[in-house]
């Protein structure tokens, strides 16, 4: 999940831009325009001789991103010809999912799969990703584009499905920043770190489509292609809008079939609290200008989803980690769950899914199985279209809440001997083909976008975003009230019931 509270961002930001301009450095501003034709060719022209330079078009939906060391030039693009809003541009932080390193070898191979950790995915079989694969469906010709942090280059798992003359980074190159930018290419080759790393991206992309290749891990379509669009920091510091708008087009240009964005945030439609906010903090910018930012941003990303649905390209969204109703948070908005042409996925998870495994006087089942909802994963009808596995580090926090090492207390499992709350966690790829234990809905939306890819491939392919919604709600296990509800939406998503 990438941002908690944009808003604060936006609002801080008005202090750092005035500093910069006493200073006479550039500051960044996001633009949207009126059209995508003429008026995109004319506001180039119009930046340059008002004294800026426009850094980055996306010309197919009309917005722009301008720098200019004038002061007061935000003023001087509200009044040029075809332009419609303007926001400050700055880098939105990342809100990390929660994850641990994992080293220790195997004791064995289990659970009808010869990947060597397959016994530990247990989300695989929560969405029935092995009965998908019996029947032949394994994603194969579906492309995903994966918009995050990049993906570990030769990461052994991940390889063979990178298509690697279409991956991209849209961030800038700023050496010798480790890790921020495109220095090295579009995957994650710096080597700023000796060893293994956690690297969002590469977790991500390892439970859509790690590779069947008797090594690590495996994917729910362990045939998909991957195209690694870069738009957030290495080291999952932050993103940049200027690299996730101009990331969603490149996607659906590519004619990629689906768009992973484990990232997204919070942010307040209301103009009073911005306005309590600013005068609380004594922040010297206008609160009726922080709400037209909003509103900028708001509209620059519904431009972005409406172009990829044009193309047929589904786009696949995490819903955030604070925990939150999205029916009952008032004036919160919920980027990007609660946009249109996107489908949002709550995280569920597993309470305890190992302890009858080691422990004589533990219940028969699991405090909780791997279909509960995730006590952090936002949820609500509004912003909620399926759930899917996310992991749980919840016994972990009831461990260290009673004051008990919650890595003290291990169990053995499918032939792992290991902490008890790792098992209810998500093991994926990372960084130097390492492999991390990590939580949260950035890992409950690649597990819906396999499943998404499973689909597809079934279908032949180029599955319109509408259609492709419909058939994953048919084949989608209706858990919690009846219907679309808000932990669920419309169901767990399941890969295996495509294929009955």
């Amino acid at each position: 999940m990438k941002t908690l509270a944009r808003l604060i961002t936006l609002v801080a930001f008005g202090l750092v831009a005035l500093v910069a301009h006493a200073q006479g450095q550039s500051t960044s501003y996001l633009v949207v325009l009126k059209g995508n034709g003429p008026a995109v060719a004319s506001f180039e022209r119009q930046v340059g001789k008002a004294g800026g330079s426009v850094t980055t078009l996306v010309e197919q939906i009309g917005v722009a991103f301008v720098s200019s060391a004038q002061p007061g030039f935000k003023s001087t693009l509200q009044k040029l010809r075809g332009v419609q809003s303007v926001a400050y541009n700055v880098p939105v932080p990342r809100e990390l999912s929660r994850h641990v390193a994992f080293s220790p070898e195997p004791q064995n191979v289990v659970g009808g799969s010869d990947e060597t950790f397959a016994a530990l995915m247990w989300g695989l079989d929560a969405v029935n990703a092995p009965q998908a694969w019996a029947a032949g469906a394994t994603g194969a010709g579906v492309r995903v584009a994966v918009l995050d942090s990049g993906i570990d280059h030769d990461n052994l798992d991940l390889v063979s499905n990178i298509n690697q003359d279409l991956s991209r980074s849209f961030l800038p190159c700023q050496e010798p920043a480790p890790g921020f930018g495109n220095c090295d290419g579009p995957f994650e080759d710096w080597k700023v770190r000796e060893g293994r790393f956690f690297n969002h991206g590469t977790h991500v992309s390892g439970t859509i489509a790690a590779a069947d290749n008797a090594f690590g891990g495996i994917g729910v379509a362990p045939d998909a292609e991957i195209v690694a669009v870069k738009v957030c920091t290495e080291f999952d510091s932050f993103c940049l809008d200027e690299a996730i708008l101009p990331g969603i087009v490149y996607a659906a240009s590519i004619r990629a079939d689906l768009i992973n964005m484990s990232l997204g945030g919070l942010f307040d439609r209301n103009p009073s609290d911005i306005c309590k906010f600013i005068r609380d903090f004594d922040i010297p910018v206008p609160c009726g200008e922080v709400v037209s930012e909003t509103q900028a941003i708001i509209s620059a990303y519904r431009r972005a989803f409406q172009f990829a649905k044009a193309h047929g390209t589904t786009v696949i969204v995490s819903a955030g980690n604070a925990g939150l109703d999205a029916d009952r948070s008032g004036s919160l908005g919920f980027a990007f769950a609660d946009m249109p042409n996107v489908l949002g996925i709550s995280a569920l998870g597993p309470v305890g899914l190992a302890l009858p495994a080691v422990f004589g006087d533990a219940p028969d089942a699991p405090l909780a199985g791997p279909d509960t909802l995730a006590d952090y994963s936002n949820h609500g009808r509004s912003i909620i279209d399926f759930g899917a596995p996310g992991g749980s580090f919840q016994l972990a926090d009831e461990q260290a809440a009673l004051g008990q090492d919650p890595f003290a207390s291990v169990c053995l499992a499918g032939g792992f001997l290991l902490p008890c709350a790792l098992f209810d966690t998500v093991l994926s790829n990372s960084a130097g083909d390492s492999f991390f234990f990590a939580t949260g809905t950035s890992m409950a939306a690649p597990h819906a976008t396999g499943v998404a890819a499973v689909i597809i491939g079934l279908n032949g392919g180029d599955m319109a975003p509408e259609r492709l919604r419909t058939a994953m709600k048919r084949y989608a296990d209706d858990l919690g009230q009846p219907g679309h509800d808000k932990d669920f939406g419309d169901g767990r998503v399941n890969a295996g019931a495509a294929t009955e």
